[in-house]
């Protein structure tokens, strides 16, 4: 008891943290004003949707019609996307269907491929749900593989998980257990113990689902022992009562006894009426098998009062056909007879084929152990015929399985095989796309370039009039001025007679003479210095 209540406050201290951030998120909606107040909206809903999904709709509702208004598409798709987990969570699958695809169409108008991959991810779930094998597989798998190509680790172990639920709905074992395993791994990369228990769990009942109770015993063992904390009373009822389902079919009473009693302490606890009567479903038939048939009996009475109050016509027809045949055992073939009719009456309103084959089956015993011979022929008549019908049922089951599958793959490859195609268009189009852009960054270039070489050599043509000009003044001015000046200096130095220097003036006089010449001759030939 010490323990249960430790567990207790602290389940209490947890939603306590959660309520009070939920308080807070309110607090700000006084103040909060278009994005931002869709943003607040969201969140709340996002912490309401999966444990109050009535409130959480509230808000989802206003922040559809506040995004809306001021066109916050973002918004409306996160909104719709909670309305829809609501819904499903209280079972409404249509309205989540609906809400789901509203949520994809604007994830893809945006572009924003985790949206898309969440709201398949979230519609693969539903038409699970709902039966629609071919299209749950489709979109799961696409959100696998979107998931997968972005990182996107949550997602990809979410849409995992459910994949290897849809293949073990087929009876698919290796392929169940191949994505189960792909889900656990990235489960716990991320330590993420919530998911991780879901998985082993699962696994666990596939194995058995097979009767191989060492390999599920394993498993559910697993996560009670190394992920399900002390605290967390959901997961260890589930796994007591699945451990004690094991020891039940092993005939290993006594521990089956312990597990659900373990189970029994917790819903107990937890005040869950459902559960304490399928708990009392259990200890019965233990109490049954090892001759508390007092004990048994007022357990069924108890199981029985439960699920006439819930409404839980399943579970009610079960626990009438499990007291059916506990009075069968001991041989009271009246209250047997009472119990099995009910049941049988109970799964033909509920269109059970497999609960109507149990009860006939045992009330079948029942006229025969007391000869009756009428009762026993029409009996055994209806139960060749629901054995027909299972058979065909079972088998229409099988071919649905196989063709919702290759269906589905096959239009899982038509979809790759477009995107392939729409790649490659693309692809194309970019590679002339940018060939064109080449082409006119090259034309540009080049006209760049040449308006600069025209730049050049008209610069070039300037400065070559500028020096033929200057050519020309300097050709003026050693004709001219330069020449006069020349003969001038000549006769002086003829002039200065027998001056010591005079041989020394004339041999330069003439080389400087010879000189100027060959320039001049250079341009304008017929021009000459005279060295006389």
């Amino acid at each position: 008891m010490k323990i249960i209540y430790i567990i207790l406050i602290t389940i209490l201290l947890n939603q306590n943290f959660l309520y009070s951030n939920i308080q807070e998120l309110e607090r700000q909606l006084n103040t909060a004003q278009g994005k931002e107040r869709v943003n607040i909206l969201n969140q709340i809903s996002t912490l309401l949707r999966e444990i109050e999904p009535e409130k959480a709709i509230h808000f989802s509702d206003e922040a559809i019609t506040l995004a809306s208004t001021i066109d916050y598409s973002e918004g409306i798709a996160q909104a719709y996307t909670n309305f829809g987990v609501s819904k499903a969570v209280l079972g409404d699958n249509l309205e989540a269907d609906e809400s789901f695809k509203h949520a994809l169409n604007l994830y893809n108008k945006l572009k924003d491929e985790y949206g898309i991959a969440s709201s398949k991810n979230n519609l693969g779930r539903v038409y699970t749900k709902t039966g629609k094998y071919k299209d749950a597989l489709v979109n799961l798998i696409q959100a696998n593989e979107l998931s997968k190509q972005n990182n996107y680790q949550d997602i990809f172990c979410k849409s995992s998980y459910h994949i290897g639920s849809l293949y073990d709905k087929f009876n698919d074992i290796s392929q169940a257990l191949k994505y189960y395993s792909i889900s656990l791994e990235k489960a716990k990369e991320n330590k993420n113990n919530d998911m991780i228990i879901s998985i082993l769990n699962n696994i666990g009942n596939v194995y058995y689902g097979i009767s191989n109770y060492s390999k599920a015993l394993q498993y559910y063992s697993d996560a009670l022992n190394n992920y399900c904390s002390e605290s967390d009373l959901s997961n260890r009822e589930m796994l007591y009562n699945n451990i004690a389902n094991i020891y039940f079919d092993l005939s290993k009473f006594d521990e089956a006894e312990n597990y659900y009693n373990k189970s029994f302490n917790i819903v107990s606890q937890l005040n869950d009426s459902l559960s304490i009567g399928i708990s009392y479903l259990n200890l019965a038939n233990i109490y049954s098998k090892i001759n508390k048939l007092s004990e048994a009996k007022d357990y069924y009475f108890k199981s029985i009062d439960i699920f006439k109050k819930a409404g839980a016509d399943l579970d009610l027809a079960d626990t009438y056909l499990y007291t059916g045949n506990f009075f069968l055992g001991m041989k009271d073939y009246h209250n047997a007879e009472k119990h099995l009719l009910i049941s049988l009456n109970l799964y033909e309103k509920l269109g059970s084929l497999k609960g109507q084959r149990d009860a006939q089956s045992n009330l079948l015993s029942l006229y025969l152990n007391n000869k009756n011979i009428e009762l026993s022929n029409k009996s055994l008549k209806m139960l060749n015929q629901l054995n027909d019908s299972l058979q065909f049922q079972d088998k229409n089951e099988l071919i649905n399985a196989i063709v919702a599958k290759t269906d589905a793959m096959i239009q899982i490859k038509d979809l790759n095989y477009k995107l392939a195609q729409e790649k490659s268009r693309f692809a194309l189009l970019s590679t002339i796309t940018v060939s064109i852009f080449a082409l006119i960054l090259i034309c540009f270039i080049t006209v760049i370039i040449a308006k600069k070489q025209a730049q050049k050599i008209k610069q070039k043509k300037e400065q070559l009039s500028e020096l033929e000009v200057a050519m020309k003044n300097f050709h003026n001015l050693i004709t001219t001025d330069v020449k006069d000046d020349w003969y001038l200096l000549g006769n002086a130095i003829l002039n200065s007679g027998d001056s010591s220097n005079y041989k020394i003036l004339c041999s330069t006089f003439d080389q400087v003479s010879h000189r100027l010449s060959n320039i001049l001759e250079k341009y304008q030939p017929q021009i000459y210095f005279n060295n006389n």
